[in-house]
């Protein structure tokens, strides 16, 4: 009886803990910005600030990108980079859409990155090509 109380414990924790973070990561995808040149901006109403590394964004996040400046952001569950450079203001999801060619990361790269990124002692990133 107790081994019962356990296990189904033990399930209903796993699913409390799993669950919202499945249904947030399909309903809006969370990145985070590897590396911007120039001044990228997110716009959250009437309210302009400027895009650095290691922000997170999300699909819905407004950002605008003035000329001669570029971003480059992670998908940390799908497993890709994508660079945007494209004049304009638009939500992320739909700058990602746009870009044909998105890198694909394998797992260990992909950890490289973000260990770099959340790593204190790495000032400065380097834009990848």
């Amino acid at each position: 009886m107790i081994k019962n109380r356990k296990l189904i414990f033990a399930g209903v924790m796993f699913f409390l803990l799993i669950t919202p973070n499945v249904l947030f990561a399909v309903n809006n995808n969370l990145y985070v910005v590897y590396s911007v040149i120039g001044n990228v901006y997110k716009i959250n109403g009437n309210s302009i600030s400027n895009l650095r590394p290691r922000m997170q964004v999300e699909s819905s996040t407004m950002v605008m990108i003035p000329k001669g400046s570029a971003i480059t952001i992670i998908d940390r569950t799908g497993g890709k980079m994508y660079s945007m450079a494209k004049i304009g203001t638009s939500d992320v999801g739909s700058l990602i859409q746009s870009v044909v060619t998105p890198k694909s990361l394998s797992k260990q790269y992909l950890g490289y990155l973000i260990k770099q990124l959340f790593n204190k002692d790495t000032e400065k990133l380097v834009h990848p090509n």
